[in-house]
């Protein structure tokens, strides 16, 4: 996400780090791979077509 905002608002991200490892203490058990079911809100007529982080934020912030 740093990486994107940095290009679109083209700023510099030299000062971020990234975390390597994370402490076995904070880390959350997740499941793998788990997609949720659009049918739904399919049957009841919502768009759930969807666009990208990068372009919806650009988007977003040239309005």
């Amino acid at each position: 996400m740093c990486e994107i905002f940095s290009k679109i608002l083209q700023v510099p991200i030299n000062h971020i780090k990234p975390i390597d490892y994370v402490p076995a203490a904070a880390a959350v058990n997740r499941p793998y791979d788990c997609h949720l079911s659009n049918n739904q809100l399919i049957n009841l007529g919502i768009n759930i077509n969807c666009i990208g982080f990068e372009d919806w934020w650009k988007n977003y912030l040239n309005n």
